[in-house]
């Protein structure tokens, strides 16, 4: 699933980087300095998502928080502070057999 060893990024270490359900699950994306915000960046960093299936995606992270259909997903991933009025969110992009073609965070 996505609790797993990580290589070849550049900001976060992908030779120790860890996906944490539990933290993930634990915190909704929508706080200040939520959790979520170091693990969207190592699983984006680190390339882990391109190429997965949409189900192993909603397996891991769960549904998304929004959605364009079944081509792109947004998780929200927390506030990067208190002056902001939305939540950073880490998109994802389909392609269309259904596999994850990018993934980024919007702030």
């Amino acid at each position: 699933m996505l609790a797993t060893t990580l290589a070849g990024c550049s900001n976060t270490d992908c030779d120790t980087f860890r996906f944490d359900n539990t933290t993930w699950d634990g915190h909704t994306g929508v706080e200040e300095n939520s959790p979520r915000r170091a693990l969207a960046a190592g699983l984006v960093e680190c390339k882990w998502l391109p190429g997965k299936p949409r189900r192993e995606i909603r397996d891991g992270l769960g549904p998304p928080y929004d959605h364009a259909g079944k081509r792109l997903w947004a998780y929200a991933i927390g506030s990067p502070d208190q002056m902001a009025s939305e939540p950073s969110e880490l998109i994802i992009r389909f392609d269309p057999e259904g596999r994850v073609k990018g993934a980024h965070i919007e702030r």
